[in-house]
């Protein structure tokens, strides 16, 4: 029940309101069409003692036992004597929602349009009336009628037989329900799926629904999966006919795992790609239960964590290497501070001596104290360097490859929020051996930062286009979405490294072009506008630079370095 819905399924209350309705009521609703007005009487008549006759053997057998059958069967009639006159009564009624399931046309009704025609816009203003000519004459070929009105047709004679007539309409109001009802079977299928290709497209890993029974994938948001075929999900993920490294005993399987437990599962896994190279994989399982309570099927993902993994690893690496560094100095510190106690106590105790008048007073005059004043400053001083050289140790300058960081910086905005959505391209026109010199995370906020103000014009723009657009321009820009909006291009001359980052997007105003990495200056209804001011002040800082212009199709912000060899 919707009230058992907490607020963080309110999603789920968005999508029912959205699901397509359907009211399974019963349509007995009758359009009869004919100029003679003994015709039309003879229609009432008809539907009028098999009315009378029907609540006379409900009134026999007993209302209760037979109420659904009264409802099901009770007819209600409408009449016009000319084909303009039944248009308007059909339009009517599908604009209030009450339609009729069919209508009985007589073929020639002069002054006005004849039976075909009147067929032929009744078809037009309700697609899914069912349709019963009846004429005395062949005024048109019944393959003529077939070509105009394909479906839902029957031809019947005058003169006709009550008994036909309740037949006929009686099959056509059935079938009439029997079509809304799978008509909403299919809308309802056609709108859950694609919700749910929507919302598995819009995940950034590909999302599989695999067969517990033989591991065959049933479902794929996957562009190269091809239902037509069968795949596991190995040969569709990983591109290889065997699973992941699982033991012997096929403990690791997540499948296995999942239909012992029934829980979800993590796992990792290693695969080799197409290049054979060792891949790390994070496999995600959940349970799909059939109405039975078993598990029948399981959603899984994976994730690709190589580079994580890999990253993690160096930056413990890191991390040990300035742990046993500040170790060493921290030791280091610590056994001069004792020398310093004890040059201190030295010194004391010859003052002490001078003081006193004792007998090494000769053996001890003011140049040799100077001397071992001068020793303890020295130590002290370097007790200080050593200290200080620790501190900056984590966040000193370094010769870094421009190609691997730019990359983890690349691999790092896909993963965020922002970065999740967008589509980037890459070009590299420079030499993979070049290399800069500055701080890694000075590096990685410059990069981010435009990234970042990158994929927030590309959805301001995109959001505004949807908003001015018709509905047909909505596949166009559809298209538009799926291409790459944010370019990343890397050069290098002579002297320098040059990274540009374009968006497709809005242009800036000139006037602000001038401020825009000025401190406090913001395009934004949010935001204190520190952000491209603290980018020119770090690539300042390393003697660096960063220009703003406007493009055919957007903007491009252009960071420049000095570049060095990494040999």
């Amino acid at each position: 029940m919707r009230s058992d819905i907490n607020g963080n399924d309110s999603f789920l209350l968005e999508l029912l309101d959205k699901k397509p309705s359907f009211s399974g009521t019963e349509n007995r609703r009758i359009l009869v069409v004919d100029d003679e007005p003994d015709v039309l009487r003879a229609y009432e008549t008809v539907f009028k003692n098999y009315d009378k006759e029907l609540n006379e053997l409900i009134g026999l057998t007993g209302a209760d036992n037979h109420e659904k059958e009264k409802q099901g069967l009770n007819f209600t009639l409408t009449t016009a004597q000319q084909g303009q006159e039944a248009l308007l009564l059909a339009e009517r009624a599908v604009a209030e929602d009450v339609p009729f399931a069919m209508a009985f046309i007589d073929v020639r009704m002069p002054p006005g349009i004849d039976g075909l025609e009147t067929a032929k816009r009744l078809r037009a203003i309700d697609p899914y009336i069912y349709l019963v000519i009846v004429t005395a004459y062949s005024d048109h070929d019944i393959d003529e009628y077939r070509a105009s009105l394909d479906h839902r047709l029957i031809f019947l004679s005058k003169p006709f037989v009550s008994g036909e007539i309740e037949q006929i309409a009686y099959s056509n109001c059935i079938s009439w329900d029997r079509d809304r009802e799978y008509q909403h079977e299919l809308d309802t299928n056609i709108f859950l799926k694609t919700y749910l290709h929507e919302l598995f497209s819009a995940l950034p890993v590909p999302v599989h629904v695999i067969d517990v029974a033989d591991h065959q994938i049933l479902f794929s948001s996957d562009p190269h999966y091809d239902h037509r075929k069968k795949m596991t999900c190995h040969q569709l993920t990983h591109h290889s006919d065997l699973p992941c490294d699982l033991p012997p005993n096929n403990e690791n399987c997540p499948i296995k795992m999942v239909i012992e437990s029934g829980e979800p599962v993590v796992v990792e896994h290693t695969h080799y790609d197409l290049e054979n190279n060792k891949r790390l994989y994070e496999v995600h399982a959940v349970p799909l239960f059939d109405t039975a309570g078993k598990v029948a099927r399981i959603l899984e993902f994976s994730v690709d964590v190589t580079e994580r993994t890999l990253m993690l690893k160096e930056n413990e690496v890191l991390l040990r290497q300035q742990k046993q560094l500040f170790d060493i100095y921290r030791s280091t510190a610590h056994t001069m501070k004792n020398s310093v106690s004890y040059l201190n106590a030295m010194a004391d105790n010859i003052a002490a001596c001078l003081e006193a008048g004792s007998d090494l007073k000769e053996l001890i005059n003011e140049q040799r104290i100077t001397m071992i004043q001068g020793q303890i400053n020295y130590i002290h001083t370097m007790v200080e360097l050593v200290l200080s050289g620790a501190k900056e140790s984590a966040v000193q300058r370094e010769k870094m490859a421009i190609h691997q960081k730019v990359n983890e910086t690349l691999q790092y905005f896909a993963i965020t929020k922002l970065g999740r959505d967008q589509r980037v391209k890459t070009a590299w026109v420079m030499d993979n051996a070049l290399c800069i010199y500055m701080r890694p995370l000075d590096l990685q906020t410059v990069l981010i930062n435009l990234l970042n103000n990158a994929a927030d014009a590309v959805g301001s723009y995109m959001k505004k286009r949807f908003d001015e657009s018709s509905s047909g321009d909505y596949e166009a820009l559809a298209a538009l979405q799926e291409q790459p909006m944010i370019e990343v291009t890397i050069t290098s001359d002579d002297k320098g490294v040059e990274i540009s980052i374009e968006n497709i997007g809005e242009p800036i105003p000139q006037a602000q072009l001038s401020q825009i990495f000025s401190n406090g200056f913001t395009t934004k209804s949010t935001g204190n506008g520190v952000g491209l001011s603290d980018v020119a002040d770090i690539l300042s800082d390393s003697d660096g630079s960063i220009a703003c212009q406007n493009r055919e199709n957007g903007v491009a912000f252009t960071v420049s370095l000095p570049r060095i060899r990494c040999g």
